[in-house]
């Protein structure tokens, strides 16, 4: 844990010219920052309508968001996200140094059963797979994911010709979905 907490720091938007692509952004009206919580999100010509909502109960607006990051900040202790901490003191799951102890396959005992699955992603599951945090990693932590899954339900595995015709169903129905957003500049 002491070498996978020094090594392993998670990723970080600073980056040498982050604060001028952003400080362009603003100038030129394609980026404003906005702190609240999301109360309705709805289709939109460049991707997402969102509704904000204060702390309060006040309506911040809407954003029309074309792309969107996930975070969880850059805070590797379990604990500092309320979801976590209530998962691991309700149902004992095991904690060392404020992070959670994972099975190889990013599983959270004692919730991950051979009948069940739960497993982390992203910087909380970076002690067993080290990349985690990044794409990469997810892509990894996924499909190790979804073989758990088909295996707890016993599925019967696709052959590897109807494999290649749901991938190329699936590209197809991308390349669609993606002529129909408008181009827009991102910022990174």
């Amino acid at each position: 844990m002491d070498f996978l907490a020094e090594v392993l720091r998670g990723t970080s938007p600073e980056r040498r010219v982050w604060g001028d692509k952003i400080k362009k952004g603003r100038d030129d009206g394609r980026f404003e920052e906005m702190i609240g919580t999301i109360t309705a999100i709805e289709p939109g010509p460049g991707g997402l309508l969102v509704r904000l909502g204060g702390a309060d109960g006040s309506d911040i607006g809407e954003i029309e968001a074309t792309g969107i990051t996930c975070s969880t900040g850059f805070v590797k202790s379990a604990f500092s996200l309320p979801l976590l901490r209530r998962l691991a003191q309700t149902y004992d799951v095991p904690v060392e140094r404020e992070r959670i102890r994972l099975k190889t396959n990013c599983g959270v005992p004692p919730l991950d059963r051979e009948d069940s699955r739960l497993c982390m992603m992203g910087l909380n599951a970076n002690t067993v797979v080290p990349n985690g945090d990044t794409i990469a990693g997810l892509k990894y932590i996924a499909r190790r994911f979804v073989a758990d899954c088909a295996r707890a339900e016993n599925l019967d595995l696709r052959s590897f010709p109807s494999r290649l015709n749901l991938q190329i169903a699936l590209a197809r129905s991308t390349v669609k979905a993606l002529r129909k957003i408008e181009r827009t500049k991102q910022l990174a």
